[in-house]
């Protein structure tokens, strides 16, 4: 019987151990695929999560990219800093000042995938010298800006303009009554208090988790995958256009300067090579210009330019050389067309857009 439970005891450490062996190598094979610090999970404030604030990611997940994030837990690139004169080759995250354009959208507008300069918000901060700041945050939907809209103003104040993205039209209209009821906003939860609050352990913990990231890839994956799968309601048409109409109403009666909506379907391309835009719902698409157009929000659809692209040069908005083609995020191509248009669009907004406060 001892004999028995020894060999049963070994056995479990033998199993314990190869599955430990097998979660390290399935980490370090990783690494130079996916390299981040997770997610901090905020109540509060203008997003669901932030990233940690200072922390460095690369990924090759789709395209391929490096950076770090600033001191609000966003991606935002600022000036090189110098070492004896010279460009040390490490950037200062990108501060807010009252003026800036606010950026607020999804993974598409944070840009991971494309490195450096080649995101439509350093298009429009570096090449057209509009002063921006990226609070965009991964599945950060429409309704998900529309809840945090007051808390991002709190932290954000006096924007020039706000930019927000989204690439469907199509939400559940319990999501989007729901985000009438604002988030909270609490200083004390900004990326840089949660820092400087931090004990060494904590920030010991999420240096650490960075160099675990199958966990991190795990669990990104099935939050996509539950958002995908879950069923949208849009209700009657008369509902969902009350609905949407609710949700800009809100976001007038707190920022009464120019807000921009841009939207980017993908481009669908048969089999013949005809290409056309893969909108989420016709229906939807309509309902929302309409609204937009009846609270003074600028609607920038940008399909037919997405269109326009492919059929000019082949070039796709979306996708990357290891992913699906034309699927996936925004790739450089998206972002150079979405920058050379929201140029545009300030402009004639009246936004200044000659690089001077």
């Amino acid at each position: 019987m001892f004999n028995r439970s020894s060999y049963i005891i070994k056995d479990m450490f033998k199993w314990a151990a190869a599955l430990a062996a097998a979660y390290l190598l399935a980490n370090i094979a990783l690494i130079p695929y996916y390299h981040y610090t997770p997610g901090i999970p905020l109540e509060v404030n203008a997003t669901n999560e932030i990233y940690y604030p200072g922390s460095v990611f690369f990924t090759t997940q789709e395209g391929y990219s490096y950076g770090r994030f600033d001191e609000n837990g966003y991606l935002n690139y600022g000036s090189m800093i110098k070492d004896n004169g010279k460009d040390s080759g490490k950037l200062t995250g990108k501060d807010y000042e009252p003026g800036d354009v606010l950026l607020m959208g999804s993974s598409h507008t944070m840009g991971k995938e494309v490195p450096r300069g080649y995101r439509y918000c350093d298009i429009i901060n570096e090449e057209y010298g509009i002063p921006v700041y990226n609070m965009a945050m991964d599945g950060h939907l429409y309704p998900d800006i529309i809840k945090g809209f007051e808390a991002a103003l709190r932290q954000f104040p006096d924007p020039s303009a706000i930019i927000i993205e989204t690439s469907m039209t199509e939400f559940g209209i319990e999501d989007l009554r729901d985000s009438l009821l604002q988030r909270e906003y609490d200083e004390a939860r900004t990326g840089r208090m949660i820092v400087n609050n931090a004990g060494n352990p904590s920030r010991l913990k999420a240096e650490l988790q960075t160099w675990l990231p199958y966990r991190i890839l795990l669990k990104q994956k099935l939050k996509a995958l539950k958002s995908e799968v879950k069923e949208k309601d849009t209700g009657s048409e008369q509902e969902y256009r009350q609905a949407l109409n609710d949700t800009m109403k809100l976001m007038r009666s707190l920022y009464d300067k120019p807000v921009i909506i841009v939207y980017h379907p993908p481009v669908n391309v048969d089999k013949e090579g005809k290409a056309v835009p893969g909108y989420d719902n016709d229906e939807t698409v309509r309902i929302f210009a309409e609204t937009c157009e009846a609270n003074d929000i600028l609607f920038t659809d940008m399909s037919d330019e997405f269109v326009e692209k492919y059929l000019e040069s082949n070039r796709l908005p979306h996708g990357f050389m290891n992913t699906s083609v034309g699927t996936g995020h925004l790739n450089r191509t998206g972002h150079e067309l979405i920058g050379n248009r929201l140029f545009k669009v300030l402009n004639e907004a009246g936004i200044d857009t000659t690089g001077n406060r």
